[in-house]
């Protein structure tokens, strides 16, 4: 669990049937982001672009077997960041939506209020 967030990262969990968009950055420094996703680890993945169908290798963080606490779920405010950056990316929207419907533990800290972007996310 995070104690920033106040409630379990994400993460990605292979489901058959299930995928993940996201966007491709290119990064020539790793190490700030590496101590920035503290509870993470890094994997290569292989990730279809979906412009030109080119299958191109990009690291990506999963969590570590220490934050995977069953019964812990994403705060509401970590799930809103997630909405948002679906939506400044231009993901499509009924992923935006898949990732709204995900349970969430309906929490939004008071010292991350104001960074938060406001969505419209029942659980």
């Amino acid at each position: 669990m995070s104690i920033f967030w106040m409630g379990a990262s994400a993460d990605i969990i292979p489901s058959p049937g299930d995928e993940v968009l996201g966007m491709i950055w290119i990064i020539h420094e790793f190490e700030p982001l590496d101590r920035q996703e503290a509870g993470y680890r890094p994997i290569q993945v292989n990730v279809e672009r979906l412009d030109t169908h080119e299958v191109v290798s990009c690291r990506t963080y999963v969590q570590v077997e220490d934050y995977k606490k069953k019964g812990c779920v994403t705060s509401l405010a970590y799930k809103n960041v997630i909405i948002a950056g679906c939506r400044e990316s231009g993901l499509p929207d009924d992923y935006a939506e898949t990732v709204r419907k995900l349970p969430d533990n309906g929490v939004i800290p008071d010292r991350v209020a104001g960074l938060v972007p406001e969505s419209k996310t029942g659980s």
